[in-house]
């Protein structure tokens, strides 16, 4: 009976112990060999400079064509509003028959016309975002005939 007595005391103890290990806060312990066999814990990388100077240049482009498209949305609603002016203006004369506000409807129009070209322009044409140049295309000589040499479709077959 003893015997009984002091492996249930051992059993709750066992238990207490795995349970308060249990309900703590945070990662477990590595225990008593832990360290001897733990492996090395993992470093947070750093961004690689090229890649980053690359997101940060994505970002930078993403941002100037959301402006361009911005900006060449507000000179739509500009130009509409513009012209619903000019259309009412030209309907008032046509109803009164002043050939005067006819005339200066007409050149209000011209100029709301040109103030939209000169905003487009301005939009589409930044100096910082001009693409660069491009090289000519190799175009191939009158005949057919170019001065590469001909490479078979396939590296394994020998063109004859």
């Amino acid at each position: 009976m003893r015997k009984l007595g002091v492996w249930g005391v051992a059993a709750t103890l066992a238990l207490g112990l795995a349970a308060a290990r249990g309900a703590g806060d945070g990662p477990p312990s590595p225990g008593l060999f832990g360290p001897l066999f733990a492996r090395p814990s993992a470093r947070p990388k750093q961004p690689d400079p090229d890649e980053s100077a690359a997101r940060q240049e994505e970002a930078r482009e993403r941002a100037r064509a959301e402006r361009r498209s911005r900006e060449a949305q507000e000179a739509r609603v500009e130009l509409l509003r513009r012209l619903a002016v000019c259309d009412r203006l030209e309907g008032l004369a046509g109803q009164s028959g002043d050939a005067n506000l006819e005339s200066k409807a007409a050149e209000l129009r011209a100029r709301a016309w040109d103030v939209y070209r000169k905003k487009t322009e301005q939009v589409a044409e930044k100096p910082e975002e001009k693409a660069p140049p491009r090289k000519p295309a190799d175009k191939p000589k009158p005949g057919g005939k170019s001065d590469k040499p001909f490479r078979a479709s396939h590296p394994w077959r020998v063109s004859s």
